[in-house]
């Protein structure tokens, strides 16, 4: 059997336990790059949302992004509120 360094058994083992989060992260960035250019539908009620922070609430209904990449591109919006936005759109326009 093949002996491997301890650096990269610590690397292997590091990319065996992070699998399924870097997994999903990638399905998150496929997610939001399919739907970046959709339109925010104008009467959107962010307090429904519940999955959103209220201070991510807030910054939404502030700004009044026109569609998810502006979304996107507010500060304080986080990569999970994003993906909490497109599932909400999703379900409730029918996008």
């Amino acid at each position: 059997m093949l002996e491997l360094p301890e650096d990269i058994k610590t690397i292997l083992l590091t990319e065996a336990k992070y699998q399924f989060y870097l997994t999903r992260q990638d399905e998150d960035i496929k997610l939001f790059k399919e739907y970046e250019s959709f339109a925010i539908p104008s009467d959107i009620n962010y307090q429904t949302i519940e999955s959103l922070s209220n201070e991510v609430k807030e910054k939404l209904m502030l700004n009044r992004p026109l569609n998810i990449g502006s979304a996107g591109r507010i500060s304080g919006i986080t990569p999970a509120a994003i993906i909490a936005l497109i599932l909400y759109l999703k379900k409730n326009y029918a996008i």
